[in-house]
């Protein structure tokens, strides 16, 4: 924690399509997978985590709000929701740049559907970019391994005009091909940042891969 809030944002508005059912309903270990990426993010240092809902708002909302409970964390995590999900993944990021906090000076970006990354992903980009200079940090700085971008990634407040400028069909990760320089380049030691999980197969994968029980005909509500 510090004076000057960063937030993580956790976009969970997709319709999980190649899925075939919510994704945040997964059964994933003891809980639901948004449970357990909710689980990181509270372990992290960030000071706040937003979630952004779209598709299945109505189902996934409760568990967010019964895992604040129970975890004394009600004032740190809070739900923004997009009204228009499927104009795309920018747009989820743009309501979340407009729900921010006044004084958030930067906010770490991480889809739902990314279980590998941990707290200490979160920590250790956040990390590197305090390492610089209040003057002169990145605008970006971005989790890597093995010469490949994965996520979290960190945009500061250098960055948020330029995300609410976006086309809805315009990617977010866009700004870092834009200008190389202003991008800080975080490497880690976790394959599991490079992978998202879009289908059956990937999620029986990702269970076997993190040791985690769950049941692909068993959904949580």
């Amino acid at each position: 924690m510090s004076d000057a809030p960063i937030v993580h944002v956790l976009l969970a508005a997709g319709a999980s399509r190649r899925m075939g059912r919510p994704k945040g309903l997964l059964a994933f270990g003891e809980g639901t997978l948004i449970e357990h990426r909710l689980a990181a993010s509270l372990a992290s240092r960030v000071d706040e985590t937003l979630v952004v809902l779209g598709h299945d708002a109505d189902r996934l909302a409760p568990i967010v709000e019964r895992f604040a409970n129970e975890h004394a964390s009600a004032s740190r995590i809070r739900c923004v929701t997009n009204p228009r999900p499927d104009d795309g993944q920018t747009t989820s990021t743009q309501c979340a740049v407009r729900a921010l906090p006044d004084d958030a000076v930067a906010f770490v970006n991480s889809p739902l559907d990314y279980p590998g990354v941990t707290a200490a992903d979160i920590d250790h980009v956040i990390d590197a970019w305090r390492s610089h200079s209040a003057g002169n940090r990145p605008s970006i700085a971005t989790a890597r391994h093995d010469g490949r971008r994965g996520r979290p990634t960190l945009f500061a407040r250098a960055c948020f005009a330029e995300l609410l400028a976006l086309a809805p069909d315009a990617s977010v990760r866009a700004l870092l091909e834009r200008d190389p320089a202003r991008v800080l380049d975080v490497d880690s030691p976790n394959p599991y940042i490079l992978d998202d999980m879009d289908t059956p197969d990937d999620y029986r994968e990702w269970l076997e891969r993190l040791g985690l029980s769950g049941a692909e005909d068993e959904w949580r509500s």
